[in-house]
């Protein structure tokens, strides 16, 4: 599987306009496989390219951990689709704030599966470089113990 996450030259040019940024937690209704998970990385690359929607996919043991940035419309947009898959449950919303910057804007969606597979590797250090300092505590603690619990 190809987890290298995906340029979004038009992210760029919409980096300073207003943003939103959202983080969920939610629960595969079943362990996925790496074909199922290439589905979502296809279609939801595809998704945010197009609407101008970046972030990252962190998935390990079943759960999910994913944020969101974009334009306000877009994200929403977005988070429709997912509350509306049937391949996950328990969503839990852990931030959902207006913003300034993007945390990444040169990916679709940056993803990295439990242990890593020999794609894409975000290091716990790489992922901290990418948080200002009024990033919400409870949303870097999620991410970190999230992160670092399958290691």
């Amino acid at each position: 599987m190809n987890n290298s996450p995906t340029a979004t030259t038009n992210l760029k040019d919409a980096a300073q306009s207003e943003l939103r940024q959202m983080l969920y937690l939610s629960a595969a209704v079943r362990l996925m496989d790496d074909a199922e998970l290439a589905e979502i990385l296809a279609v939801s690359r595809r998704n945010n390219t197009r609407d101008g929607v970046s972030g990252m996919l962190l998935y390990d043991a079943g759960n999910f951990v994913q944020f969101l940035e974009g334009p306000p419309d877009a994200v929403e947009a977005a988070w429709r689709r997912i509350q509306r898959d049937q391949r996950h449950k328990g969503v839990i919303v852990a931030s959902d704030k207006p913003a300034k910057t993007r945390l990444f804007p040169d990916w679709s969606m940056g993803f990295e599966a439990g242990g890593g597979d020999g794609g894409f590797h975000l290091d716990w250090e790489a992922l901290q470089t990418r948080t200002p300092d009024d990033f919400p505590k409870v949303v870097q603690t999620i991410m970190r113990a999230f992160y670092t619990a399958g290691r």
